[in-house]
């Protein structure tokens, strides 16, 4: 997978990532404060599933390719936690801590699924 396309995929999944905040804001269940916070490690964990999960189902098809619809069918699903290839982010926690006498936001892996929402 060339950059040019690994940046599209990671534009493509930030959008559906701030859709699905957007949606949740609505709902009043999150803490705006905390976007900046968690942003990065949430991006960087979405980008490590999407990678995989392209991989895996470029090894299925004919010649290693996928289409632009596979890939967005993807990066819908890697961001649903519904999914089974969106189940990761069933997986993690964030945590708050502090640092320096500073709010330190990060995710973790407890174990175990958690429900969402």
């Amino acid at each position: 997978m060339s950059i040019g396309n690994m940046k599209v995929l990671y534009l493509l999944c930030v959008f559906v990532l701030l859709q699905q905040v957007h949606a949740k804001a609505k709902a009043g269940q999150v803490v705006k404060e905390d976007l900046p916070y968690i942003a990065c490690d949430v991006c960087e964990a979405s980008i490590t599933e999407l990678y995989s999960a392209t991989q895996s189902a470029r090894s299925l098809q004919p010649k290693n390719k996928l289409d632009e619809v596979d890939i967005v069918v993807l990066i819908e699903s890697i961001c649903n936690p519904a999914s089974t290839t969106g189940e990761w982010i069933r997986k993690i926690d964030i945590i708050e801590s502090t640092l320096k006498d500073k709010r330190v936001l990060s995710l973790i892996e407890p174990g175990g699924l958690a429900k969402c929402g």
